[in-house]
């Protein structure tokens, strides 16, 4: 599990240029994880899937940011963070005991961490949603309220005007001047990568916010049209894997928007272990963002399980 904030490093415009992805190319690699995946659901030991998918329980952040979230819908989610897969079969392999974070919106933050009491699922709190256009203090009083109120950890979105003019100076200040307010809460960049032109604009948006100080790149807010994909993914790591290479961090991938099936949940695994490497598949660098996910995961298992 992640123990320390990412403090950054200088932005280096050089060390941007040099990641430029080919998006032919980055697509034919997302279509070999696809169908990796769907070879291997005929092929893998029940076993071997029923752990995959426990771990994907683990890393699974817990979602809800509905404008009318009540109290009451806050804490049926909680309910199910705290024990996820409760309703599932007791047959198999021991299952994972909780999620790895519940994430709502900075007014139901209070709420959240009530009805976790003294669970250790951190709450984290979506800051700028959902457009990330708001202004930078607004971001800022966001995430210092959601701190005040019990929050661990934030999502925060950031201007994508910036990344889509390369004002790559303004997204790396934009995300340094979060790095400082969010100091001791794991600082998750939401890009919107569903709405980026190509995979260098988000492989280039990635290793800027690494830079400033972002502990992981997540992809989507999930209300674009188009959010979490395979191909966004690849560039992420490819960011992921430059800023490791040069600091020794290791900054986490969140992908998020769409996730509802279990076969989804292990394309992403998958990816997370070909682009990056096995170390990365833990709730400290390896998130899977979702709302309705769960309920795939646990049926898959009871489904395994009753074979």
């Amino acid at each position: 599990m992640r123990t320390a904030d990412n403090h950054g490093t200088a932005l280096d415009p050089d060390w941007l240029r040099r990641i430029d992805l080919d998006d032919d190319s980055v697509a034919a690699r997302a279509r070999r994880y696809m169908a990796g995946v769907r070879e291997s659901d005929a092929t893998v030991a029940r076993v071997t899937e029923s752990e995959e998918l426990i771990q994907a329980v683990a890393c699974l952040d817990l979602t809800s940011l509905g404008a009318d979230d009540s109290d009451t819908r806050v804490e049926a989610l909680c309910a199910e963070a705290r024990a996820p897969l409760a309703s599932a079969s007791p047959e198999g392999p021991p299952r994972a005991t909780t999620v790895a974070a519940v994430c709502v919106l900075p007014a139901s933050v209070a709420a959240a961490v009530a009805a976790l009491g003294d669970s250790p699922v951190p709450v984290a709190a979506a800051c700028g949603f959902p457009a990330g256009e708001g202004t930078v203090k607004q971001k800022i009083d966001e995430t210092r309220l959601a701190a005040e109120s019990g929050a661990r950890e934030v999502d925060v979105v950031i201007d994508r005007r910036l990344i889509l003019g390369e004002e790559w100076r303004d997204v790396y200040d934009e995300v340094r001047k979060l790095r400082d307010a969010s100091a001791g809460l794991t600082l998750k960049v939401i890009l919107r990568t569903g709405t980026l032109p190509t995979s260098s604009h988000v492989a280039r948006a990635g290793l800027t916010c690494a830079a400033a100080g972002a502990d992981f790149l997540k992809t989507s807010t999930g209300m674009e049209p188009v959010n979490a994909t395979l191909e966004a993914g690849i560039a992420m790591a490819a960011a992921i894997r430059a800023y490791h290479e040069r600091t020794g961090y290791r900054v986490g991938l969140k992908p998020a928007g769409g996730l509802r099936t279990a076969s989804d949940a292990l394309e992403w695994t998958a990816l997370t272990r070909g682009e990056l490497d096995a170390n990365w598949i833990d709730p400290g660098l390896f998130r899977l963002g979702a709302s309705s996910l769960l309920g795939a995961l646990r049926a898959r298992l009871s489904d395994l399980a009753n074979r």
